[in-house]
Order: C-alpha cells, then sequence, then structure tokens
C-alpha cells in the first residue's frame, strides 16, 4: 500500500478531516431529529442477524442483548469513505469462561476483519463485530441501540480547536518518532528484501499498538473524541495509508520471522 507522504496532499487529508464537521447527521441516514430512518434499521439488523447465524448459532445458549450503530457515521464528522460500525452484543455464551469468550469474540473479530467482500448501505462499507456489555464503554461513544430504539449515547456537535495544520504538524511528529524508533531495530535480508526480525517486529507490533490504543483512549475518555487531536492525527495516519503500510509490514516481518525460527530449529 502506498503512504502520501507529499506535505501538499497531507495537508489536503487534514484539511478534509477538519472540514467534515456537519451540521446534522448523515441525511441519508437519520431523519431530522437524529433518529434512523425505519429502512435503515431494518437493513441493518438484517445484517447483523445475517452475521450472527453465521458466526455464534453453533452455541444454543447464546443471545443477543443488544445492536449497536456506532462509529463515525453516528456523528457529525462523517463523509463518503466514512464506514457503518455495527457491534452485536452478546451474552450467556458457554462455556461461562470470560477469558475464553474474550478470546472467542476476538477470533471471530478477526476473522471477520479479513473479509474483502463487505455490505454497503447507500456506499458506506458495513464493518461488525461481537462484543461483551462490558465491552461497549471502550469500543463505542456515540451509539444507537437499534433493538430498543433510542440513542444510548447521543453524539456531540461542536468545532474543532485545532486547525489542519496543527493536526499536520503533530502527524508528521508521529510518523517521525516512529521512524526514529524503526532505525534503532535490526533488519534482516531476505530474497532481495529488508523484514524486520522477529524480536524487532514484535517491538514494533506493540509500538503500532500504543499508537492505536492511544487514540482509543481519547475516545475513551474524552467524549468529544471526534473532536480530538490525539483521535485525528490516528485518523491522519489511517487515511494517509501508514498506519495500515507499516501494520502490514510488520506483520510479514514477524509471519517471516517465526517461519525462519521454526525452519532452523
Amino acid at each position: 500500500m502506498d503512504i502520501v507522504s507529499d506535505k501538499a496532499d497531507l495537508l489536503a487529508l487534514a484539511q478534509d478531516l477538519v472540514a467534515n464537521h456537519h451540521d446534522r447527521l448523515a441525511p441519508d441516514f437519520f431523519d431530522a431529529n437524529g433518529n434512523p430512518h425505519n429502512h435503515i434499521v431494518t437493513k441493518m439488523l438484517d445484517i447483523a442477524h445475517t452475521v450472527y447465524k453465521q458466526n455464534l448459532s453453533f452455541f444454543p445458549t447464546a443471545e443477543i442483548k443488544d445492536i449497536l450503530f456506532a462509529g463515525s457515521m453516528c456523528g457529525y464528522c462523517y463523509n463518503k469513505d466514512s464506514d457503518i460500525d455495527l457491534f452485536i452484543i452478546v451474552e450467556n455464551i458457554f462455556p461461562q469462561d470470560p477469558d475464553i469468550i474474550a478470546s472467542l469474540l476476538k477470533k471471530i473479530d478477526a476473522l471477520l476483519a479479513t473479509i474483502y467482500w463487505k455490505p454497503t448501505l447507500f456506499g458506506h462499507p458495513v464493518d461488525f463485530g461481537f462484543l461483551l456489555p462490558t465491552d461497549i464503554r471502550t469500543r463505542c461513544r456515540n451509539h444507537y441501540s437499534l433493538l430498543n430504539r433510542k440513542w444510548n449515547v447521543a453524539p456531540i456537535k461542536q468545532n474543532f480547536l485545532f486547525s489542519a495544520e496543527t493536526l499536520l504538524e503533530e502527524y508528521l511528529h508521529t510518523v517521525k518518532r516512529f521512524e526514529d524508533y524503526e532505525k534503532q531495530l535490526t533488519f534482516i535480508n531476505h530474497q532481495a528484501q529488508q523484514y524486520l526480525d522477529l524480536a524487532s517486529a514484535a517491538k514494533a507490533g506493540k509500538y503500532m499498538q500504543y499508537i492505536a490504543s492511544s487514540a482509543y483512549m481519547a475516545k475513551e475518555t474524552l467524549p468529544e473524541y471526534e473532536y480530538s487531536l490525539e483521535y485525528n492525527i490516528f485518523r491522519l495516519m489511517k487515511r494517509s495509508g501508514f498506519y495500515q503500510a507499516k501494520t502490514n509490514f510488520i506483520k510479514l516481518s514477524y509471519n517471516l520471522g517465526a517461519a525462519l525460527y521454526e525452519y532452523n530449529r
């Protein structure tokens, strides 16, 4: 994946992020009172129930507690590229071991993330995942209950407190810090290509997880997270292709390192 590196192009991306602030919720999805249209609710519930049946129907005691419509499409900072986030809240999964259940749901989410074809609504791809009730706060800020037909957490409308130029400057600092860190790691040559060795790939992976978790901590602790600098730095990292390209390289390096380790044992 190519990384946008030209400063003018990066500034355009930052300006687009800051400019995508609307006076009302997306009219294709919400009425003037901020409630989802009935046909949208029906479509989303159909998608969610299909995903549930395909993945958890073999757990006879499992129950759907709620289905949440969340993400940037549930706020005032949506754009033409915004995804729709659907979270299926489940409980009573057997066995009643929270660690096993959390691991199971994490593996299912990882599998769902590899699906290249996704349903769309008005051109917006639908992402879906499974959550336990205890995980809602850390994964969803603005979210609407499709089963109870109400906002559990309504979106906040306000203005960005920073400029596109400030966002770009902080983004460049974040990228440089990672690149400086990367230079301290160990690389190996394999078939005329350079990769991180196994230990370095693990370290780099933790660094990228820290960047992502910092953004999601802003989501968790700041009611106005969509407007926070921390979260929008991460959004710009994703828009520029930097985050995905580095994450893919780290995963490739780790998998290669693990394979070479097993081969040489």
